[in-house]
Order: C-alpha cells, then sequence, then structure tokens
C-alpha cells in the first residue's frame, strides 16, 4: 500500500513538472503594448545608428524613434519637419550614436518605436 501511494505521488509529480515545463515552452507576445501616436514632426535626427529619431507635436507629443523594422505606408520613413505621423508605438527604444568606443546611449533622441506608421508628402 505505501509503495502505491508512493508511485502514484510521483506520476502527480511528474505530471505538473510536464505541464509546467509546456507552460514555459509556448511563446508569450513580446509586443503586446502598442500605443497609438500622431502629431506633426517638430525635429528630425538622423544620427541614430538603429534609426531615426523623430520629435512630434500635438495631439500626442514626444520623442519616436523609427527602426528598419518599422512599416510604413505610402509615403515612407519620416522625411522631414511639417510632415505629419499617425499610426501605434510599442516600447522605449535607445538610440545608439557613433562615439569614439562604437556606439553610445543618446537618452535625448531615445522614445517608444514606431511599429507602424502612415504619413503626409
Amino acid at each position: 500500500m505505501f509503495l502505491y501511494i508512493i508511485t502514484s505521488m510521483k506520476r502527480r509529480v511528474f505530471f505538473i513538472l510536464v505541464i509546467f515545463v509546456i507552460g514555459l515552452l509556448i511563446p508569450l507576445q513580446t509586443n503586446a503594448v502598442d500605443l497609438p501616436f500622431g502629431g506633426q514632426i517638430e525635429q528630425i535626427f538622423y544620427g541614430c545608428v538603429n534609426g531615426i529619431s523623430v520629435t512630434l507635436s500635438a495631439p500626442t507629443p514626444g520623442v519616436f524613434l523609427y527602426t528598419p523594422a518599422s512599416l510604413s505606408y505610402s509615403y515612407g520613413p519620416p522625411s522631414h519637419v511639417d510632415q505629419w505621423l499617425l499610426g501605434m508605438a510599442g516600447p522605449i527604444m535607445v538610440c545608439m550614436v557613433p562615439c569614439h568606443v562604437g556606439t553610445c546611449p543618446d537618452a535625448a533622441h531615445s522614445g517608444l518605436t514606431i511599429t507602424f506608421h502612415g504619413s503626409s508628402q
């Protein structure tokens, strides 16, 4: 009887471990937070190694980073001041600029990553 109880407990522990490992293997959505944004470009900075930094005016002012992974509609990536952008932005990304040791972070031009956007001409 005692041996049966131990064997039964081992099966339960094994079953729980299998369920736990399967749960860890299921991929989670990493970009679950996309925020809508829109506004007119007040400043554009092409010095980022990993993208283009744009500062937008109202209605959603702030700094946004256009990366090679960003999706553009119709008129392509942000190109000039006074252009209007509208789209979705994801997690914060740091603008990397060339410096004497390779690349260094530039906090002034870091902001939300543009996931996709449409723009005026």
